[in-house]
C-alpha cells in the first residue's frame, strides 16, 4: 500500500507546519508535532506524484503527460483516426438542436390583425340601435310587456358584445416565450459553433483531409442558426390598439344599452284590471241566421269591417274570440275563427253557412261534400287578392329571390302555428324554427334574415328591402304590386274565396253580392288587400308587341299604344273553359271595355305550359283566347284572337301549380 501525503491546514497557525506548508510523510508523523488533538481535522491530502517530487509537482506531471500522451497517440494513431468520430459526435449535437429548431418553428406564433372585428362590431351596433328604437317607444308608451321582452333582450346584447371584447386578445400571445426560445436555441448554436472551431484548428493546422467536413459542419450550423434567429424576428401586434375604435363603438353601445335598462326598470307594471263581469252576446249561438268561419288574420283585417258595413251595425267580442252583430236589417250574424283549419269540414257537415278561406280544399276535403259537389260560383266566390312578401335588410346586396336556389339566408316565418308560418308552408317554404320573428321588423334586425311578410300589412314608407321572385329561369323576375297580384303573375300571390252551401240562407247571397260591388271592394281596397276592380298595367314586352301588331295587321304599334288589363283568365289542363276567377272577371271586363275602352281595339292573347308539342301548344294557346272572344261576343264586344303557346312563362313549368299559372289569357287593349 502507497504511503500518503498531506500538508498541515490549522487556521489558527500554532503548528509550525502549517506556516512553512511543508509537504509531510503520513508514515513519518502519525501524531501531530504541536499536540493539537485537531490535527486529523486540518490534515490536507495532496497527490502522490507532488509528494514524491517535493512539490515539483508541475515537472512531473509534464514529465508524465507527455509520456502518458505519447503513448496514446502512438496507440490511436496505429489504430484509427479519430477525427471523423469526432465530427460525426458534433453533426449528432447539430441535429438535436435542429430538432428544437423545427419544433419551435412548428409553434411559431401566428400574428392576427382580426380583419373582421369592425364588421362583426357593426352589425351588432345595428342591432342595438334597433334595440335602442324600440326601447324609446316602449319608454314612450310605458309598455311593461315589451320593456321585459326588452330586458331580456339588453342581456343577450350585451353578452354578444362581452364575447366580442374577450375575443381580441391583448399583444400577441407567446411570442415572448418564442423569442426566449430563439436566444437560448441561438447560444447553443454559437456555443457549438464555437466548439467546432476550437477542436478544428489543430486537426487541420496538422493536415487538410478534413477541411471539407469541418466546412460543411460549419455551414450547416449557420445556417440553423439562421433560422433560429428567425425566431424572434416577428413583428408583434397589440389586436385592441389596433381595433380601438371599435372597442369604444361597442363600450357606447353598452353605456347606451344600461341608460335604456335603468329607464325600462322604471315602467312599472300595469296594475291588475278591476274583475268586471263581461256583459253578454246580444244574442245566442243558436240563434244566428248567418254562421260565418273565417282563418284567424283575415278576420279583423277584411271580413269583420265588410260584414260590419253590410249589417250596418256595431260587433260584440265575447271572451272567446267570437263576434256578434245583430242587424235589424240582415239578421244575427255570428263570426267564428278558424283555429283548426278545419273551415271545409265544418262547412260540409252544414255547421257554418259561410267560410272564408285563403287556400283551396285538397282532394280528401272535397269528397266531405259528396260526390255531386262541384266548384262553381253558385258555391264559391273570390272576394280579393293577397300575396307573401318577401324582405331583406336594406344593406344586403340581394335584390332577386329564385325559387328553388338557395340564398344562405335564415327563413324567418314568425312562431310555430302563426298565419304567415303557416302561408309559407302552403308554398312549400321550409322555416328556420329559431327564428319566430317575421315582417319588415325581422329583416331589419338582422342582415342575415329573409323575411316573410303579408302584402296587406305593408306600409307606405317601408325601410327594408323587397325582393323580385324569379318563379323559374325562363320566367320575369316580379315585386309584388297591385298589378302583379291581381293578374296572379306574382309567385306567392293567393285567392281569398267566400265559399257557402249550395242553398244558404238569403242573407249569404246578399252579403256576397255586396262584397263583390264596388263599395265592397273599396273597402277590400283600403284594408291593404288587392281588391277585383280592373285596371291597367305596365307596357307589353317585345314578342307581344310585335304578335298583336301582326294580329291587327298594325306593324308600326308602340309600346304606349298598348295597355294589358290587370287580370288573366285561366285554364284547366287541355281545357279552355274559364275558371271560377275568370268567370267573374269575364263580367268585370265587359263592363270595364264599355265604360273606358268602347274604341279600342281588343286582342286575347293565348299562353299554355310546356306539356306536349310546341306547334300543338301553339294551336291550343289560340283556341283557349278564341274562347274568350266568342264570350265577349255574346256581350257584342269585338276581340281578335292569339296565341304564344309556351312562351313567355310567369311561373315554373315543373309543378302542377306552375303549369296551372301559365295556361292563361292576357286582354290587352289598343288605341284606335
Amino acid at each position: 500500500m502507497s504511503s500518503k501525503y498531506f500538508r498541515c491546514g490549522d487556521p489558527t497557525k500554532k503548528c509550525h507546519l502549517s506556516v512553512s506548508r511543508e509537504i509531510v510523510k503520513e508514515d513519518d508523523l502519525p501524531e501531530c508535532p504541536c499536540g493539537n488533538q485537531f490535527c486529523q481535522d486540518f490534515r490536507e491530502p495532496v497527490p502522490w506524484i507532488v509528494g514524491v517530487s517535493g512539490d515539483r509537482a508541475k515537472m512531473a506531471y509534464g514529465a508524465v503527460v507527455g509520456m502518458v500522451a505519447l503513448i496514446i497517440l502512438a496507440i490511436i494513431w496505429s489504430v484509427h483516426d479519430p477525427v471523423p468520430g469526432m465530427i460525426q459526435d458534433f453533426r449528432e449535437e447539430l441535429s438535436s438542436i435542429e430538432a428544437e429548431v423545427e419544433t419551435a418553428e412548428s409553434n411559431q406564433v401566428q400574428v392576427e390583425s382580426f380583419d373582421e372585428f369592425p364588421s362583426t362590431v357593426k352589425e351588432v351596433a345595428t342591432q342595438v340601435t334597433s334595440f335602442l328604437t324600440r326601447s324609446d317607444e316602449a319608454i314612450k308608451s310605458n309598455n311593461y310587456d315589451a320593456a321585459k321582452k326588452l330586458m331580456t333582450r339588453s342581456g343577450q346584447l350585451i353578452g354578444n358584445i362581452k364575447d366580442l371584447e374577450n375575443s381580441l386578445p391583448s399583444g400577441t400571445p407567446g411570442l415572448a416565450g418564442q423569442i426566449t426560445e430563439s436566444k437560448r436555441l441561438s447560444g447553443s448554436l454559437s456555443a457549438l459553433k464555437v466548439e467546432v472551431e476550437d477542436a478544428s484548428a489543430p486537426i487541420l493546422a496538422e493536415s487538410s483531409e478534413h477541411q471539407e467536413a469541418f466546412d460543411g459542419l460549419l455551414s450547416s450550423i449557420a445556417s440553423i442558426s439562421d433560422r433560429a434567429m428567425n425566431l424572434a424576428g416577428v413583428k408583434p401586434v397589440d389586436p385592441r390598439k389596433l381595433h380601438a375604435e371599435s372597442l369604444a363603438l361597442l363600450d357606447s353601445s353598452k353605456k347606451n344599452i344600461a341608460a335604456s335598462v335603468e329607464a325600462l326598470n322604471g315602467i312599472e307594471a300595469p296594475k291588475p284590471p278591476v274583475v268586471i263581469k263581461p256583459p253578454e252576446p246580444p244574442f245566442k249561438a243558436s240563434e244566428a241566421d248567418i254562421k260565418v268561419t273565417v282563418e284567424n288574420y283575415l278576420v279583423e283585417s277584411l271580413i269583420l269591417p265588410l260584414v260590419k258595413k253590410w249589417a250596418g251595425e256595431k260587433h260584440f267580442k265575447d271572451t272567446k274570440g267570437i263576434y256578434y252583430i245583430k242587424s235589424p236589417a240582415k239578421g244575427n250574424i255570428l263570426i267564428d275563427v278558424n283555429p283548426n283549419d278545419d273551415g271545409f269540414k265544418r262547412l260540409a257537415k252544414k255547421e257554418v253557412d259561410l267560410f272564408f278561406a285563403d287556400r283551396d280544399p285538397t282532394g280528401a276535403e272535397l269528397l266531405l261534400f259528396g260526390p255531386d259537389y262541384k266548384e262553381s260560383r253558385a258555391v264559391a266566390e273570390i272576394i280579393a287578392l293577397n300575396a307573401m312578401t318577401l324582405w331583406v335588410h336594406p344593406e344586403n346586396k340581394t335584390n332577386n329571390f329564385e325559387v328553388g336556389k338557395p340564398l344562405g339566408l335564415k327563413l324567418a316565418t314568425g312562431a310555430q302555428g302563426s298565419p304567415i308560418r303557416r302561408r309559407a308552408g302552403l308554398f312549400e317554404l321550409k322555416s328556420d324554427n329559431t327564428l319566430d320573428n317575421w315582417g319588415e321588423a325581422a329583416a331589419m334586425d338582422d342582415k342575415r334574415v329573409l323575411s316573410l311578410g303579408f302584402y296587406h300589412q305593408e306600409g307606405v314608407n317601408a325601410r327594408a328591402k323587397r325582393l323580385a321572385v324569379n318563379a323559374s329561369g325562363k320566367a320575369q323576375s316580379l315585386k309584388p304590386s297591385r298589378f302583379s297580384i291581381a293578374t296572379e303573375d306574382y309567385k306567392y300571390s293567393y285567392r281569398i274565396v267566400a265559399r257557402n252551401q249550395p242553398n244558404p240562407p238569403n242573407g249569404v247571397r246578399d252579403l256576397m253580392s255586396f262584397i263583390t260591388s264596388d263599395e265592397g271592394q273599396e273597402i277590400v281596397a283600403a284594408h291593404g288587400y288587392v281588391d277585383l276592380r280592373l285596371g291597367v298595367g305596365p307596357p307589353p314586352p317585345a314578342l307581344v308587341l310585335v304578335t298583336i301588331g301582326k294580329v291587327l295587321g298594325r306593324p308600326n304599334l308602340k309600346a304606349g299604344d298598348l295597355n294589358r288589363i290587370s287580370t288573366n283568365f285561366r285554364f284547366a289542363v287541355d281545357d279552355d273553359r274559364l275558371d271560377l276567377k275568370g268567370l267573374a272577371d269575364m263580367e268585370r271586363l265587359i263592363r270595364l271595355l264599355g265604360m273606358k275602352y268602347p274604341t279600342h281595339q281588343v286582342v286575347i292573347l293565348g299562353f299554355t305550359d310546356s306539356d306536349g308539342k310546341e306547334d300543338a301548344n301553339t294551336i291550343l294557346s289560340v283556341k283557349r283566347a278564341n274562347s274568350v272572344v266568342d264570350i265577349l261576343k255574346q256581350s257584342q264586344v269585338a276581340a281578335q284572337p292569339a296565341g304564344l303557346g309556351e312562351s313567355l312563362p310567369v311561373d315554373t313549368n315543373e309543378t302542377e301549380l306552375g303549369k296551372a299559372k301559365n295556361r292563361r289569357a292576357e286582354i290587352w287593349v289598343v288605341k284606335p
